[in-house]
């Protein structure tokens, strides 16, 4: 009994297997980046995430819950402002404790999406020695 052979499955299975490989090719000669080019031209906004916190911070702190929810959109809606897209709840989290720690994190910059980084350079104090 002779079977019947899908030309077509078998055509577009050897047309993906080649899509693959040509990817993974790509993908391999890529040029190795710099991440510390990239992290130059991060922008820090950390300033202006702390000059809106210190506007509205009495607000949100406010025991009055008409006063508090209404400072809550307002920091929404500049975080959204800032960021150009609107914030997740754990970009958010982070935004409002990078403004609470205030000064005690100077290492620590903040992009417009609530994305901290580390700024501190390695001195030679830094270095282990054996």
């Amino acid at each position: 009994m002779k079977t019947k052979l899908d030309i077509d499955a078998i055509v577009s299975n050897a047309v993906e297997e080649q899509f693959r490989k040509d990817r993974q090719n790509e993908y391999m000669r890529r040029p190795y980046m710099d991440l510390s080019e990239q992290r130059k031209k991060q922008k820090d906004h950390g300033g202006q995430y702390r000059e809106v916190w210190k506007m509205l911070e009495k607000d949100i702190n406010s025991k009055d819950p008409d006063v508090s929810g209404l400072a809550h959109l307002k920091l929404g809606a500049v975080c959204k402002e800032i960021a150009g897209r609107s914030l997740t709840e754990t970009e958010l989290k982070q935004v409002i404790t990078y403004c609470v720690a205030g000064h005690r994190n100077k290492r620590w910059k903040i992009n417009a999406f609530g994305q901290m980084y580390c700024t501190k350079e390695i001195t030679s104090s830094d270095i282990e020695t054996k």
